[in-house]
Parts: structure tokens; sequence; C-alpha cells
């Protein structure tokens, strides 16, 4: 709760900051560079039904706590992973690297017996 009010307060009152203060509040105080955020669509839809679609893609907006997003997303038999990141905090090759960890820990968790 602490976290949300705190982040509520912040949203009032960095306005008021100079631009230089609002760059480096976030970073500082909510040290965050990505996060995660999955749906999982086989809840909405059952396997087989009508109208089920095949495959589901999906975007997501980055922010000022999280610069960087993967929209991690079930449907089927299908896992769709989207990367969203703001590049004025990562470059190309930064994220290139990060796909890259990302991917070897999923390979490291598929082959675990």
């Amino acid at each position: 709760m602490r976290t949300t009010l705190g982040l509520a307060l912040a949203r009032l009152l960095t306005p008021l900051f100079s631009p230089l203060a609002q760059n480096k509040f976030y970073p500082k105080y909510y040290p965050l560079w990505g996060g995660i955020t999955n749906v999982n669509i086989n809840t909405f839809w059952k396997h087989g039904d009508q109208g089920v679609p095949a495959d589901y893609f999906r975007a997501v907006s980055t922010g000022p706590v999280a610069p960087l997003v993967f929209s991690i997303t079930t449907v089927n038999d299908v896992l769709n992973i989207g990367v969203s990141f703001k590049p004025s905090v990562f470059s190309r090759e930064d994220v290139d690297r990060i796909i890259a960890a990302f991917s070897n820990s999923l390979d490291t968790l598929r082959d675990r017996p």
C-alpha cells in the first residue's frame, strides 16, 4: 500500500520538479528496469471452441517505472513473447542482450527434468 501511495504522490509532485530532477527521481527511488505482463488467453476461450483465435499478439506500453516490458501471452499451445522498450533508456543492442539472456533462461527451464 505504501508503494502505491508513494507512486500516486510522486505523480502529483514530479511535474513541479526540474526536468533533471524528474529524470533522476524514478531511477533513484524505483530502480526497476523492466517488467513482465502475462495473459493466458486460454482462460477466456476453451480450446477447440468456435471463434478461438489461432494466435494472439498484444502490445504493451512502457513508462517511467518500467522502461522495458516483456509481454507474455499464451493462446492454445503457443507462447508469444513481445518486448516494448523506451529507446531513450535502452539501446537496441542492450535490448538484444536482455532478450538473449531471457531466452537462455527459458531454454534452461525447458531443459530441466
